[in-house]
């Protein structure tokens, strides 16, 4: 829920933020762009906290190091495909 509603509060936050914080207009345009990516990645952010939290309050430390191996192996190899495949 946190997730959704940072999502849908990104834009008043941004544009907040961006009015407190100037720049040239080709820089802001830039870390517009990175921070509308990054807000995109905040309700799954929030998800593996959340999930790591449980399985730490049920004593499952060995299921949440596997989800830490599984998920890093999975965004280092979108990391590739994304940067030799789409550049």
């Amino acid at each position: 829920m946190a997730g959704v509603a940072l999502l849908v509060l990104s834009e008043p936050i941004a544009r907040i933020a961006f009015e407190l914080v100037q720049g040239n207009n080709g820089l802001e345009q830039l870390a517009r762009k990175y921070y509308d990516i990054r807000m995109w990645g905040v309700p799954a952010a929030l998800l593996n906290m959340v999930t790591l939290g449980i399985l730490f309050g049920l004593q499952q430390m060995r299921l949440a190091l596997i989800t830490q191996l599984v998920l890093n192996a999975l965004n280092a190899s979108l990391d590739i495909v994304f940067m030799m495949g789409f550049e």
